[in-house]
């Protein structure tokens, strides 16, 4: 424990190394010690000490200031001690931290036993955003998802860089900090400053819940349509953590009270540009449109123009968790339908469409789609009803589902499998024959291939491109009018969208229409 006296005092040599604490409070003289009564255990504990505002950096006359010393969790301004310091006693002071005590190992549990932890698992984020600039839900979500699996030490005193070689500190809000890309580690107390409170129920990807003196945790996603359970990153031990299936009313979230949590939501983070999911003639209007989710939920129709610029209008609401979709004239009548498989339930649904750009309330048609990895769909034996296809996770083989009109048939496997590798499925009439043929590309290779369908099944493949390895978002719809399926592509590495026109065969012309695709998640 410390013994102080009524105005100065100096710390054991057990005691961590001091450091600013960054935080000041209204100039006061101490005149007695007191003692905290939750501090009389044999765990390490937290105390201060004054200081001149030249330790402290901070630049306002008139003040008392804190020192702190580093402790294992650098996300508070409060100081831990070792329990061989003899007394608990601290000098009298008006600040802000009413709690004395805390750990000194605070340990990540994982929580309730629905929860799964992952420690493993890296990937390489894009470098999109400016330090301290606009950025997109995806890309902070995909800057936290670098540092998982990479084993870094949680270590207050420490750094590690971002994969543009900017670094910062390996404790809970120096992670945050990297994901919103700043300019600083900020820490639990100054993230705010950098954010506004929303409500929990609006919570989206690259958002936190922040408990100001303890912890933060940086959302991922909700794991259900009821918004009862959720996914997380944190850092608050070794190694970086994504969790799902917390309850968000949970008695605590990683070990710290859930009262004690706000959500935030970073004053320049944006919702990504919809995901493109379709091409169909939703409207009537004889030109092919773009159907998306965007970053909110929303179904967004973007109807073309003959200057292939896009006006957008809200369609539907509640898609957050239908990330596979798909367009087609499912039941013949010459308009534009939606299927669409929701991850959480499995339930593969159409939306038929009016004609107008409207759609008739969803309908089941069917259900055990969290086993398929791709979904896509065109009319495959020139029925003139369209069918849907997928790719099975387990057996990594094609499967066809046929339209009845109202309902699907089948499944029908197509090839003897083999489709592990293959990743961009996408459909439409390529031959021009009024049968959809398939088109994907093989993540080994980066061989673009063509799958023709005889109305039965598919007529072999031949590689009709190379070098797609970065165009990880392909659709089919026939752009130029010629009775044959186009194939249109965007570069995540550029952010270039790029026209593949078909002669029937193979790729006869390419044509960049656009650009800044990058931050696109599907097409």
């Amino acid at each position: 424990m410390v013994s102080t006296s009524s105005s100065s005092w100096t710390p054991s040599a057990t005691t961590w190394p001091w450091i600013a604490c960054g935080d000041c409070s209204p100039a006061r003289t101490p005149t007695s010690p007191h003692t905290d009564s939750l501090s009389r255990r044999s765990e390490p504990e937290t105390g201060f000490r004054p200081g001149p505002a030249a330790d402290t950096g901070c630049p306002l006359p008139g003040r008392a200031h804190f020192l702190r010393p580093a402790a294992p969790c650098g996300c508070f301004a409060r100081s831990l001690f070792r329990s061989s310091v003899r007394s608990s006693s601290v000098p009298s002071a008006s600040f802000r931290i009413a709690r004395t005590v805390l750990a000194a190992a605070i340990a990540v549990s994982g929580a309730a036993a629905a929860t799964a932890v992952t420690t493993t698992a890296a990937h390489a984020a894009p470098a999109a955003s400016s330090v301290d600039g606009q950025i997109s839900r995806s890309e902070v979500i995909a800057r936290a998802q670098y540092w998982l699996g990479k084993s870094i030490p949680y270590n207050q005193g420490a750094s590690y860089p971002d994969q543009g070689g900017r670094s910062y500190r390996t404790d809970c809000s120096g992670y945050v900090s990297m994901a919103w890309h700043l300019g600083t580690s900020a820490t639990t107390q100054t993230l705010p400053g950098y954010s506004h409170e929303i409500s929990r129920s609006d919570l989206r990807a690259g958002d936190i819940l922040n408990s100001f003196y303890d912890h933060v945790l940086l959302f991922d996603k909700w794991d259900d349509a009821a918004h009862t359970t959720f996914s997380y990153y944190s850092f608050g031990s070794t190694p970086v953590k994504h969790v799902t299936g917390k309850s968000i009313n949970a008695a605590e979230f990683d070990s710290h009270p859930n009262g004690d949590y706000k959500a935030l939501r970073y004053d320049k983070i944006v919702d990504d540009a919809p995901a493109y999911i379709a091409t169909h003639d939703f409207s009537g209007d004889g030109r092919d449109d773009l159907l998306g989710i965007s970053g909110a939920g929303e179904l967004k129709l973007f109807g073309t123009r003959s200057d292939l610029s896009l006006s957008s209008s809200t369609v539907g609401s509640g898609w957050a968790t239908k990330d596979m979709a798909a367009a087609t004239d499912f039941n013949g009548d010459g308009r534009g339908d939606i299927v669409a498989a929701d991850r959480v339930t499995g339930d593969l649904s159409l939306w038929t469409g009016r004609g107008d750009g409207t759609f008739n309330s969803a309908v089941k048609i069917g259900d055990g789609w969290t086993n398929m990895a791709q979904l896509a769909a065109g009319d495959f034996d020139g029925d003139g009803k369209g069918d849907v296809i997928g790719i099975t996770k387990d057996t990594a083989k094609l499967e066809l589902f046929t339209s009845t009109g109202s309902g699907l048939t089948g499944p029908k496997v197509l090839g003897t499998g083999g489709w592990a590798n293959v990743k961009n499925l996408a459909a439409g009439d390529f031959t021009g024959d009024g049968k959809a043929d398939i088109v994907a590309t093989n993540s080994a290779t980066g061989e673009l291939s063509l799958y023709p369908s005889n109305g039965s099944g598919l007529n072999g493949s031949g590689v009709i491109g190379t070098s797609f390895q970065t165009k990880d978002k392909l659709t089919m719809a026939d752009l130029n009018k010629d009775g044959k399926s186009d194939i249109v592509a965007a570069d995540r590495a550029t952010g270039d969208l790029t026209i593949y026109a078909s002669n029937g065969s193979v790729i006869s012309d390419t044509k960049k229409i656009g650009d800044g695709w990058a931050s696109m998640t599907n097409l």
